[in-house]
């Protein structure tokens, strides 16, 4: 089943696209047509597709937000590719790229007659997308460590994180071919799952603190420590990302491996949540309510990070 986000979380990331797009409008939108072959023209074609991009994010978040129970890995995703779009856009707009290109287009002369303007609404844009990347992925982060204490038995860390000689037992059992039943993730898994966890935590936690070198991007809790600091805490964000890649792809060579080599399909169950056993393991589940529950709290906590830790 995809992870949801309750009513609190998607009241936050709402308010957070509210001001991007305040942020954003101060823009252009584009007429589509065939692809021009001038430099400046093609400048414009080109701005049309990333605007293109930009507003298919917006609306699947939109969209997504209008359900009961948004899917929060689709609003992450989007809240991500919305903060790369913004910190580029300001290359969008070329001078000579305006109406003077031939190309069909509302891009607003004030972009190039008032610069500053221009400049102060894209960091507008650039400091909203990053709050709502924030609150995607900081309420996921919280969900996920709450809901390993009180969520459903396989999805508690008491039940699935074994000490280091249950670990090396199961270790010593991949090279047979022979597929391990075990209700959740495996002793091995266990460990990679608390290192993502704790790589994630890492990136949400700098990512607060984080100032960009210009100071233009910057966490909203980056007035709380000086710029050296800050920098300091981009660094670590930068690193904890790339660790979490590679945590990400060791993750998923060892489902590769499981699949091809033990015969286990793992991704099956991650996907729908059910897999067939030759006994009941005996697991119980959480109620809906305490997972919506989870998901207000983990929302709120986003929300109010978000908001430099201020009502």
């Amino acid at each position: 089943m995809a992870k949801t986000l309750g009513r609190g979380a998607a009241f936050a990331l709402a308010l957070g696209i509210g001001a991007a797009a305040t942020a954003g409008g101060a823009f252009a939108h584009e007429h589509m047509g065939p692809m021009p072959t001038a430099p400046m023209a093609k400048a414009a074609y080109m701005r049309h597709q990333d605007f293109k991009q930009q507003g298919a994010a917006f609306k699947a978040i939109v969209d997504e937000l209008k359900k009961d129970n948004p899917d929060k890995a689709l609003l992450a995703a989007n809240a991500t590719k919305l903060k790369a779009l913004a910190s580029v856009l300001p290359t969008w707009f070329p001078k000579g790229s305006g109406v003077e290109s031939g190309f069909k287009t509302d891009a607003k002369g004030e972009v190039w007659s008032d610069p500053a303007g221009f400049a102060a609404a894209a960091n507008r844009l650039q400091a909203e997308t990053s709050k709502l990347q924030v609150a995607a992925s900081a309420g996921d982060v919280v969900f996920r460590l709450i809901w390993g204490v009180v969520g459903s038995a396989s999805a508690r860390f008491a039940s699935f994180v074994k000490g280091p000689a249950a670990t090396l037992a199961y270790v010593r059992t991949l090279p047979g071919r022979a597929a391990t039943e075990v209700p959740g993730h495996n002793p091995l898994g266990a460990w990679s799952v608390l290192a993502i966890l704790a790589a994630l935590l890492v990136q949400v936690t700098t990512g607060l603190f984080a100032v960009d070198i210009d100071a233009i991007e910057a966490g909203p809790l980056s007035d709380r420590v000086d710029f050296d600091t800050g920098r300091l805490f981009a660094k670590w964000h930068h690193w904890s990302f790339t660790a979490l890649e590679a945590l990400v792809v060791l993750h998923l060579a060892a489902v590769a491996f499981h699949l091809a080599y033990k015969r286990s399909d793992l991704l099956g169950p991650m996907v729908t949540g059910r897999r067939r056993f030759a006994a009941d393991p005996g697991l119980s589940f959480a109620p809906w309510w305490r997972a919506l529950a989870v998901a207000v709290l983990a929302g709120a906590f986003a929300w109010w990070a978000s908001k430099g830790l201020r009502l």
